[in-house]
């Protein structure tokens, strides 16, 4: 096919700190600039030297994984069996490293597999093999993995996950490859390398890769970007501008188009910014300008705080700024993470949001985390084909929305395997081979402080990531005493008509005790409370002899208006000087008591200025 790429040309010559990338309708490259090659790592630029090749039997093989099969060309424990590692204990996600002998029975690797798990930052390895001193670093926090060995470092940085490899030659242990940017492009993970793929040259011996011409999966993994890429191509009405996009691993701004030549036949082409360069930066102010704009125009459209959500009882300043947060939360299309107590209405918000938004006519599915649930959790939010169809929530949300409450229930591989699937756009049921597409949007609750939850490492980092951008706190009833008075008769009146009884009435006195005394943390043990006041006072009024208020109902003291991290924060510091107050300064008698690790205990001493 004709491809008339001069005015595409003309447009990349003047702007060279941009990448482009055309494919043609049967998915062939046509065009792939410096710069794109440049931020793929399609034309090496490592700094090391060495020759082109293949393993060979006795190779010293050095392997360093962020998460087994996440970023590797889904390397797996059986693949380990070629440098003599059989362990299949080893899980998909362990952080994981490994040195052994390629193909060399006489030779007994060692390894170390970390705990996914864990709150450390930084893992490391460290060991004599083959005569060679090795030591191997994961560092978390920095994104950085590095293999030291002949006297070189040899590292690598990452942006979710990645497997890195050094090998030396079985002769005479020189550098024999050394992994780098680009490696998914270049088909050198370490699963391919491993299955005996040659590898190209770098340094001095480097080769440019060509890529004009190849398949688009031939350089790029599947991936839902690369898939609209293709889907363009094939002349679908897809076009998007500067959205985020993660491409082989490496973070990018992504616009995606179509051009037609004279026959109206159809090129693709992908337009990437490097989200590290200085212009992302100024497209990033301009793009904040403009949503400040919007904002400052929605503003001035946000209904009084009145007639916001009826169905929520409560006008205190702290629930008038959480219907604000909501009704914003309805004209977007973001994730929502809802926080608070148990039984503070964080559901009934969900609703009430979901109820005013454009998805409004399309189904609101509730999944509830619970611990005895959690066994046949994959299929209830992905469903299962066996002998009957069974429909999982993300199935039946059908472009509406899906509220997954109590997120923090889950265990860590059911939120990897949520996030993947968040991040794919796409999910399988359960021994169901076709692939399903997910269009709807996410609401999550939880009565849990997530970055507490992360740090300590029971909430995973990506998941948090994704669902934090919008959170709404709801505040305990401690925190908005005003609320108890409207609460109080709206739930009184309901319940009477409930009971069919006429309607009962507080004194003043009661209404004063009930305020002075938040007898509970949440709406529905308030409702409880009215429940079995009402149906135990024989007269029309109730007076405070009817109310059952005992010490325990008080909540903990607490100033208003606070955030929930501030307050947490509070109740934490509070906790650490009881606890070290009862142990008389004692650090490891406390730390014990409060079962936290050494360094999550003193980090939070620091913290707080108790050290």
């Amino acid at each position: 096919m004709a491809f008339q790429i001069n005015h595409l040309l003309d447009s990349i010559l003047n702007n060279t700190n941009e990448g482009f990338i055309a494919i043609d309708c049967d998915g062939r490259i046509k065009l792939y600039n410096k710069k794109a090659k440049e931020l793929f790592g399609i034309d090496s630029t490592a700094q090391v030297d060495h020759p082109e090749g293949k393993l060979k039997t006795g190779d010293l093989v050095i392997i360093a994984d962020t998460g087994i099969g996440e970023d590797d060309g889904n390397l797996d424990y059986s693949s380990l069996e070629a440098i003599g590692i059989y362990d299949n204990s080893i899980k998909h996600g362990d952080p994981f490293v490994a040195v052994g002998a390629y193909k060399e029975a006489k030779i007994k690797s060692q390894y170390k597999i970390f705990d996914s798990n864990s709150n450390l930052k930084n893992f490391s390895f460290h060991s004599f093999f083959q005569g060679e001193e090795i030591n191997v670093s994961i560092n978390t926090a920095k994104k950085r993995v590095n293999i030291e060995v002949l006297g070189d470092n040899y590292y690598m940085d990452y942006f979710h996950s990645i497997g890195h490899m050094v090998v030396l030659d079985a002769n005479n242990h020189s550098l024999k490859f050394s992994q780098d940017n680009g490696y998914t492009a270049r088909h050198e993970s370490v699963q391919e390398i491993l299955n005996g793929v040659h590898f190209r040259g770098k340094g001095k011996y480097r080769s440019n890769l060509d890529v004009i011409n190849q398949f688009i999966y031939d350089i790029h993994a599947k991936s839902k970007i690369i898939e609209q890429f293709l889907d363009v191509a094939h002349g679908k009405d897809i076009q998007f501008k500067n959205r985020f996009e993660e491409i082989n691993g490496f973070p990018t701004l992504c616009s995606l188009f179509p051009v037609r030549d004279k026959n109206s036949e159809v090129t693709a082409v992908l337009k990437i910014d490097d989200i590290s360069e200085i212009n992302k930066i100024i497209e990033e102010r301009n793009f904040l300008s403009q949503e400040l704009n919007a904002t400052t125009n929605m503003v001035r459209n946000i209904p009084p705080v009145r007639k916001i959500f009826p169905s929520i009882s409560g006008n205190s300043l702290p629930m008038q700024s959480v219907k604000k947060m909501a009704w914003f939360a309805s004209k977007n299309d973001q994730p929502i993470l809802i926080l608070g107590p148990s039984g503070v209405g964080k559901t009934n918000l969900a609703r009430n949001i979901h109820g005013i938004s454009k998805n409004k006519n399309k189904p609101f599915v509730h999944i509830h985390c619970e611990k005895n649930i959690i066994s046949s959790m994959d299929s209830l939010l992905y469903g299962t084909k066996d002998d009957l169809l069974f429909i999982g929530a993300f199935e039946s949300c059908k472009g509406g929305t899906l509220y997954i409450s109590n997120i923090d229930i889950l265990p860590l591989n059911q939120q990897s395997k949520l996030y993947e699937t968040i991040k794919n756009g796409f999910f399988y049921r359960n021994k169901d081979p076709k692939r399903i597409q997910f269009n709807g949007r996410l609401f999550f609750s939880s009565t849990k402080n997530l970055e507490t939850e992360v740090e300590e490492g029971r909430f995973d980092q990506k998941l948090y990531n994704y669902i934090q951008s919008f959170q709404i706190w709801i505040p305990p009833l401690a925190y908005r005493k005003e609320d108890i008075l409207s609460l109080t008769r709206d739930l009184t009146e309901d319940l009477c008509r409930e009971f069919g009884l006429d309607t009962k009435h507080f004194t003043k006195e009661a209404l004063d005790l009930l305020v002075q005394n938040p007898l509970k943390n949440n709406v529905k043990e308030l409702k409880n409370l009215l429940k079995e006041t009402i149906l135990n006072t024989p007269g029309k009024n109730i007076t405070p002899d009817n109310l059952k208020l005992s010490s325990n109902d008080k909540f903990m003291d607490a100033p208003p208006h606070m955030t929930m991290k501030e307050f947490l924060e509070n109740q934490e510091k509070l906790i650490l000087i009881k606890t070290l107050s009862f142990y008389k300064g004692n650090k490891k008698e406390a730390m014990a008591h409060l079962d936290m690790t050494k360094t999550t205990f003193y980090n939070k001493l620091n913290k707080y200025g108790l050290s």
